[in-house]
Order: C-alpha cells, then structure tokens, then sequence
C-alpha cells in the first residue's frame, strides 16, 4: 500500500500517514514507514494487546487508543478525523485499498500454488483487513478450489488452539486457532474427505500473553 502511494505521488518523505488497525497491518505499516522516513499516527481500540502497542511506539509510531464505537465502519472512520484535523494527512485505508489484495494475489497466492505444484483443494485464510483473503479468493477463482466463508465460534477457536499447543506443541494464537479449526470442521464433510487444504497460522501465542487463551493455565 505504501508503495503504490509513493507511485501515484500521493506521499512523501516526512508526510503524517493515519490509519485504524486492529494489530497485524500497524505493525507493518510502522516497520516500513519507520525506514522511510514517514511519521505514522495509529487510531487503535483501547482492549488493544499491550505487547503490540509497545512494538509500535519503538518503531516510532504514535497510538490514539479510544472505545470502541459498535460498529467496524465508525471505528475505521476514526482515521478520517486525523486527516481533517491535521489537512494533510493521508491514509491508506488498508479496508478498502486495492493495492492490500492485489499484493498478495501476487505474492501469497502464487506462492502457495507454486509450493504445492497446484495440488491443493483450499485456502484457509482468516478475515482481518482482507488483504490475503481477498488476494488468494481471487487467484483461486482461476482454479476449482473449495470457496466459501465459514464461521468459527470463540469457544470453538480457544479449544482448537489449546489442543494444537498440547498435541502437536505449536504454542499458536487465538488468531491461529480460528485458521486451524476452519479445516477442521471442512474435514468432517463426506465430499471433503481426503481433500489438501492449505492454512496460514498467522501469529504465535506470545502475541496473546494478555489475552484469555491463557486463563486457567
């Protein structure tokens, strides 16, 4: 996303960038704007992991943690009071910026499909931003591969991810946990039986450490 401002002239070395994340896309956002020379403003919910919020301020970026608002879109929306109250902002608005799927519809996808040979049935990916999900659902609307969007309780991915760490001591996160139950589930279908589905564990226990996923250990 920050490349494809810099291309279309939309920023600058020095400019403020604002954005709402939830974790993941702060923290590269700050990694690779802290090379360039950008100044970055996060708007973040205030039950935000206190592990990333330190990583963020050593990278340089500054946090606006406030309440959440009910609803996704007012949350995201909390980017735009920046740009107007500073005028010049700018905002990648990582939710709706074509450059976040079309990147890994370039990257992430191929990559799977060339690991694999292209012997694979499904992707699993979980929804933050939607870049990666976006980005392959749309490589693999080229190919026959399962396509759906499937609903994973909370009870669902704590007990799946506590189950990952105990029998196959993968110390994954709540977040993991959501990816691995996905094809699970898919698993127990009869016309899913045998079927390669490749998944993504995206983040590791130490990234929970102040979350529930460790209550009662």
């Amino acid at each position: 996303m920050t490349e494809a401002l810099e291309q279309d002239g939309k920023i600058e070395p020095y400019r403020i960038v604002a954005e709402f994340t939830l974790g993941h896309s702060g923290i590269a956002l700050t990694g690779v704007h802290a090379g360039k020379g950008y100044r970055l403003i996060l708007k973040m919910l205030v039950f935000m992991l206190a592990q990333w919020l330190k990583i963020l301020v050593l990278l340089g970026a500054r946090i606006d943690l406030e309440p959440p608002l009910g609803r996704m879109n007012r949350d995201i929306s909390r980017a735009d009071a920046i740009s107007a109250e500073l005028g010049d902002a700018i905002i990648p608005q990582q939710f709706t910026n074509s450059a976040n799927p079309r990147f890994d519809h370039k990257t992430t996808a191929k990559q799977i499909w060339r690991y694999t040979d292209g012997d694979l049935d499904g992707k699993i990916a979980g929804v933050g931003a939607c870049g990666a999900s976006t980005g392959c659902t749309r490589f693999s609307a080229n190919t026959s591969l399962i396509d759906e969007v499937i609903l994973i309780a909370n009870e669902t991915a704590f007990r799946t991810v506590r189950n990952v760490v105990r029998i196959k001591s993968i110390p994954a996160s709540i977040f993991s946990g959501i990816a691995i139950a996905a094809p699970l589930e898919i698993s127990e279908r009869p016309d899913r039986a045998n079927k390669r589905i490749v998944i993504a564990i995206p983040t590791f226990a130490e990234y929970c450490l102040s979350k529930l996923l460790f209550e009662g250990n």
